[in-house]
């Protein structure tokens, strides 16, 4: 058992946001994770009349020979659950300066009705088991 401790964090998130500008948009989210969150979350709805979602996963990885993508979107409409499996990779034989370099990916949820959605992120390093490293409620007016 880690004797690291962690914290449960609920925060406000305005969908729509941008990761760099803030800019409010229609829409809210909630974010419930352990401190540090693994991932600078972005949400975003494109579209006028009927939005399709979006969400943004950024962090840090450790040098070059690192990437990043999204495995799998697991959408459950009737219960209202989202699950986005993310993996890490390291490209075989690469070697590469350590350099922190900013990554993200993006996860397309398409259309959903109005309501309250929770969104859960899981991760993974090259073929380790996922393991849940942050949560959403996305509200959808």
């Amino acid at each position: 058992m880690s004797s690291r401790t962690s914290f449960l964090v609920l925060a406000s998130l305005v969908l729509g946001a941008s990761l760099a500008s803030g800019r409010p948009g229609p829409h809210t989210a909630m974010h419930i994770g352990v401190l540090p969150a693994p991932f600078k979350v972005g949400l975003t709805a494109r579209g006028s009349c009927v939005p399709r979602f979006f969400v943004t996963l950024a962090r840090d990885l450790p040098n070059p020979a690192w990437s990043m993508a999204v495995d799998k979107i697991d959408f459950d409409r009737k219960a209202q659950t989202v699950r986005i499996d993310v993996t890490a990779k390291r490209k075989p034989g690469v070697i590469a300066p350590q350099v922190i370099v900013p990554t993200q990916v993006e996860a397309e949820l398409g259309f959903m009705r109005r309501g309250r959605y929770l969104v859960s992120v899981r991760y993974r390093k090259n073929d380790a088991e996922y393991a849940l490293v942050q949560a959403l409620v996305l509200v959808a007016r």
